[in-house]
C-alpha cells in the first residue's frame, strides 16, 4: 500500500512539475 500510494505521490508531482514547466515556457498560455 504505502509503496503504490508512494508511485501515486511522485506521479503526481511529475505531473505538477511538467505543468508548471509548460505553463513558463507558454506553450499552451500565448501570454508572455
Amino acid at each position: 500500500m504505502f509503496q503504490s500510494g508512494y508511485n501515486f505521490f511522485a506521479f503526481a508531482i511529475v505531473i505538477y512539475v511538467l505543468l508548471v514547466i509548460i505553463l513558463n515556457t507558454g506553450v499552451f498560455v500565448p501570454r508572455a
